[in-house]
């Protein structure tokens, strides 16, 4: 490759990344904006390509444990293979590169998730990014949320956890004003 022909290359990704660095969309690669406990449904992907999914996480909810999760829904098709779609967990910004530090690659029973923990979430936009492998896939998207503060009137709380993932809960006691941790909980495997 000539350096021309790379500088062409790049120019032309670089017309699709805003000023702030986040990746607008182009082709079949364009974002949709998920809202919390909506599932996106009939969502698919090319070979190889891309789907972008945006969560602004606001005040309220950068408390919380978040989970993403996507169903691979060509789980069900005979031959399929469990690496068929990989997803990968940008903050703020999709890098030009793609590269980051929370991906997976395979689903466990046709999902694949990842959880934030309320320690490490935020107020700001996450970025889920849903890849093809070897053919076209269809799935479907969920961002929901646990609330990790636990009530004191004696009422349970429901919860989930990604395979390989911490969610923390905490509570205030009565005659204290300061978070106590009570359960750091993590599924260790299927079926837990």
């Amino acid at each position: 490759m000539s350096w021309l022909s790379c500088c062409v290359a790049l120019s032309t990704v670089l017309l699709f990344i805003t000023a702030d660095g986040a990746l607008e969309g182009y082709g079949d690669n364009t974002y949709v904006t998920l809202t919390w406990d909506t599932v996106v449904d009939d969502q698919y992907c090319e070979p190889y390509s891309w789907k972008d999914y945006e969560l602004v996480v606001d005040e309220e909810h950068s408390h919380y444990n978040i989970i993403f999760e996507v169903f691979d829904r060509n789980q069900a098709v005979e031959g399929y293979k469990i690496d068929g779609l990989s997803i990968w967990l940008f903050e703020d910004t999709i890098p030009t590169d793609r590269e980051s530090a929370f991906y997976q690659k395979f689903s466990i029973d046709g999902i694949l998730s990842f959880a934030v923990n309320s320690y490490d979430a935020k107020q700001k936009t996450y970025w889920l990014g849903v890849q093809c492998s070897h053919e076209r896939s269809e799935f479907q998207v969920l961002a929901t949320y646990v609330k990790s503060e636990l009530s004191n009137d004696g009422h349970s709380t429901h919860g989930i956890v990604c395979p390989g993932e911490w969610i923390y809960h905490h509570f205030i006691p009565a005659d204290r004003l300061h978070p106590q941790l009570v359960a750091a909980l993590r599924k260790a495997s299927r079926g837990d």
